[in-house]
C-alpha cells in the first residue's frame, strides 16, 4: 500500500498507471472468475517465482546463477504442491528439499566465506518471505476440485484486494490533503499518520462494499462484526507490507522492486500488502467456519 513519496503524480506518472492497470484489470478478473481452479493457484505459484526474482535481483544473488535459479523455482515448486497435495507433507518436503538445494548451490563459494554467509542467509530470507506470505493467497483462493471453476476463488481474492486497495487508495489522498505527522519517516518518508488512519477508514468501507457486490454467489454471509474483523487487522498488516516492503528497496537502493507490471513496478511493490494480510484472512476463515 503506497501513500504518496511526492506531492503529486505529474501526467508522464499517470498514463503508464492507468495503461497498466487497463491491461491488467480485466486480465485479473478473467482469471477469477472464469478459469479453472488450478489455474489461478498456477498464477500464484508463478506470481510468487516472479517475486522471488526480484528479491534476489534487489539482494545481489542474481549474479549467482545456480542459487538464483533454485531461489526462483523454490517458491514456485513449493507452493504447487502445497495446492495440488493439500495438507502438510508434500509441502513440508518441497520445501525442505529447495532448503537443501540452495545450500548445495552455496557449497560452490566455500572459496569466499563471506559471500557464502550472506547468499545463505539472503536466499533463505528470500524463500520464507515469498512462500509464506504468497502461500497465503494460494490458500486464500484454493477450491475443492481444481479441475473446476470455484466461485470462492474470485470472492475471497476480491475480498482481501477491495480491502488493501481501497485503503491504498485512502492513505493517498488522506496524506495528501491533510498529512502532517509522518509515520516512519526513516522507511517511507512519504507516509503519514492521518494517511494510515485514513487507509484503516478506507479498507473497512473496501470490505463491506466487497460482500454486497459479491455475497451470496461469490461470498458467504458475512456479518458485520465479521467483515470489521477481517478488515482492521488485514489494513494494518497491509500497511507493515508495504513498509516492509519500503525497508527492503530502502537498504538495496532499488527504487522499484522490478518493473513487470506497467507503470506500478514490480510484482512486491504491487502485492506487498496484500501479501501480509493474506495469510491473516485465511486464518480467520477457517476459524469462523466461512468456507474452505
Amino acid at each position: 500500500m503506497a501513500e504518496v513519496a511526492k506531492p503529486h503524480w505529474t501526467k508522464s506518472d499517470l498514463v503508464p498507471r492507468l495503461i497498466g492497470a487497463g491491461v491488467a484489470i480485466p486480465l485479473i478478473l478473467a482469471l477469477l472468475f472464469y478459469a479453472p481452479n488450478w489455474a489461478v493457484g498456477l498464477a500464484l505459484a508463478v506470481a510468487a517465482g516472479i517475486g522471488a526474482w526480484e528479491y534476489l535481483t534487489m539482494t545481489g544473488v542474481r549474479a549467482t546463477p545456480t542459487l538464483f535459479a533454485v531461489g526462483v523455482l523454490a517458491p514456485v515448486a513449493t507452493l504447487l504442491a502445497a495446492y495440488w497435495f493439500p495438507g502438510t507433507l508434500a509441502a513440508y518436503g518441497v520445501g525442505s528439499l529447495s532448503v537443501i538445494a540452495m545450500m548445495m548451490a552455496c557449497l560452490q563459494m566455500g572459496d569466499n566465506p563471506p559471500l557464502a554467509g550472506r547468499s545463505i542467509a539472503l536466499s533463505l530470507s528470500s524463500f520464507a518471505y515469498v512462500t509464506l506470505l504468497f502461500g497465503g493467497l494460494v490458500l486464500l483462493s484454493r477450491g475443492p476440485v481444481p479441475s473446476q471453476f470455484w466461485a470462492g476463488q474470485a470472492g475471497w481474492v476480491l475480498f482481501a484486494m477491495f480491502i488493501i486497495f481501497t485503503g491504498d487508495t485512502g492513505a493517498y489522498f488522506t496524506g495528501r490533503l491533510i498529512g502532517r505527522h509522518k509515520l516512519a519517516p526513516n522507511v517511507s518518508p512519504g507516509k503519514t499518520i492521518e494517511g494510515a488512519i485514513g487507509g484503516l477508514v478506507c479498507s473497512i468501507g473496501g470490505g463491506f462494499a466487497a460482500v454486497a457486490m459479491l455475497s451470496p454467489t461469490h461470498l458467504p454471509a458475512i456479518t458485520p462484526m465479521q467483515i470489521c474483523l477481517f478488515a482492521v487487522p488485514s489494513a494494518l498488516l497491509g500497511q507493515v507490507g508495504d513498509l516492509c516492503e519500503s525497508l527492503i528497496k530502502r537498504s538495496t537502493g532499488a527504487k522499484d522492486s522490478g518493473s513487470i507490471i506497467y507503470g506500478h513496478g514490480g510484482m512486491l511493490d504491487r502485492l506487498d500488502a496484500l501479501m501480509f494480510a493474506a495469510p491473516y484472512i485465511v486464518v480467520l476463515r477457517a476459524y469462523l467456519d466461512l468456507g474452505t
